[in-house]
């Protein structure tokens, strides 16, 4: 009995804190891969307003869930992208696991890209 106690205490103080997967979707949609117009041929289940998480994959990840938009200067989505950060050591991995989101807006060549 004191083994099953002092097991059970060991792995949850010290093995339970480094083992920090979490569950992360992943998609992929771009506005260069439309064939016409209203990029019909395309379906969006990926961007924020369009978000599917019914439709979308979701996968184990070993670290924090990374969300990288797009957009033009006219607010139109050129790229979005959700899945496992790419680093495994997010710069807001601290924020997902308290609860909180936490986003870095950039500019670069006329688009904002958000990184969440």
């Amino acid at each position: 009995m004191r083994k099953t106690i002092f097991t059970f205490f060991f792995v949850s103080i010290f093995v339970l804190p480094f083992s920090s997967a979490c569950r992360c979707y992943v998609c992929f949609w771009s506005s260069f891969g439309c064939q016409d117009l209203n990029c019909y041929g395309n379906v969006d289940l990926c961007s924020s307003k369009q978000f599917s998480p019914t439709n979308v994959q979701s996968v184990s990840c070993p670290g924090a869930c990374e969300n990288v938009l797009v957009t033009d200067p006219n607010g139109l989505v050129i790229m979005a992208r959700r899945g496992c950060d790419n680093n495994g050591q997010s710069p807001y991995q601290d924020y997902y696991y308290s609860g909180e989101t936490r986003c870095r807006t950039e500019y670069q060549f006329g688009t904002r890209i958000d990184k969440c």
